[in-house]
């Protein structure tokens, strides 16, 4: 059995894979990546998940995620 590493949102769009966003105060979504990285290119940013996911907020506290990954 192996393990596969999403370092990219690319790689969640590849395997159609959604991200999920987890934030402290309980509030969890799934993201498509594919709007996040035509956002993310529109911005002038990267397509990394660790660089999208660290501009995120929470919509209900306002504070950054604490964990994401494919979902």
């Amino acid at each position: 059995m192996s393990t596969k590493r999403f370092e990219s949102l690319s790689a969640l769009i590849r395997e159609g894979l959604m991200l999920r966003v987890e934030c402290r105060c309980g509030r969890v979504v799934l993201l498509d990546p594919g709007k996040l990285l035509d956002r993310s290119i529109a911005a002038g940013g990267g397509h990394l998940i660790s660089k999208v996911a660290s501009r995120l907020r929470c919509g209900d506290c306002g504070a950054r995620p604490s964990h994401f990954g494919p979902g």
